[in-house]
């Protein structure tokens, strides 16, 4: 009696499982939240590191313009280029060759030991070499001299708008700590939180393995008793 009573528990069970699985749109959507979890922890992984090298090179060597294979990330002090390029905005430009640049292009360069984002009016050849003559879009007058070569860091790229103040924030020791931090402690807090969750699968798998085990192992005690049963 002890036998079917586990038998039946059993097969109970089984029929609530087989009632309860997961429906295949359940399943989508756990496959989507998945694969946004992944780009998710991917964008904050890349964000980490970029701001952890662009503050570091701020630190290290204050007069180099901060950058990540070739893209320099600046912000706007002045407003010499007023209605192009305002005052704590931040502009992402790029190194490029120096041939490739015509007039029109917006460049940054040093000059006088100064970063300047000015927008090149002519173009002249000497000794084999190009010169840029620069203005600033809300000048009145072009700026003193050429600009060489060597002192081109890069052409203007894009523009994010004011988000000025929050760079100048975390160029200070307390808002690098910040945002250096609180990525660590959320990615952190997402890897416990999988772990976690991988865990729990992994119970619950080996729960439903010793299950299926002992369901067998029952089923086919049943069988051998009816078996006998029929021999006698």
């Amino acid at each position: 009696m002890r036998k079917k009573q586990e038998i039946i528990n059993i097969q109970e069970q089984k029929s609530t499982n087989e009632l309860c699985k997961i429906p295949i749109s359940i399943k989508i959507i756990k496959i989507i939240y998945k694969t946004i979890r992944i780009i998710f922890k991917t964008i904050l992984a890349i964000t980490l590191a970029s701001v952890v090298i662009l503050a570091t090179q701020t630190l290290i060597n204050k007069d180099k313009i901060p950058s990540i294979m070739g893209v320099e990330v600046l912000q706007v002090v002045s407003e010499s280029m007023k209605g192009t390029l305002n005052i704590n905005d931040v502009i992402i430009a790029k190194k490029v060759e120096v041939k490739s640049l015509n007039v029109g292009d917006i460049i940054v360069f040093k000059k006088d030991g100064a970063v300047i984002t000015h927008r090149i009016t002519n173009i002249v050849k000497r000794y084999d070499k190009l010169e840029f003559e620069t203005k600033g879009d809300a000048n009145n007058t072009p700026d003193k001299g050429t600009v060489k070569e060597e002192n081109i860091e890069g052409k203007y790229i894009c523009t994010i708008k004011y988000i000025g103040n929050i760079l100048k924030f975390i160029k200070t020791p307390i808002g690098l700590t910040l945002v250096v931090t609180i990525p660590i402690i959320t990615m952190l807090f997402v890897i416990m939180k999988e772990r976690r969750a991988t865990e729990l699968k992994a119970i619950r798998r080996e729960k439903r393995l010793k299950y299926d085990i002992e369901y067998e192992k029952i089923e086919k005690a049943q069988k051998q008793e009816e078996q006998d049963k029929s021999t006698e």
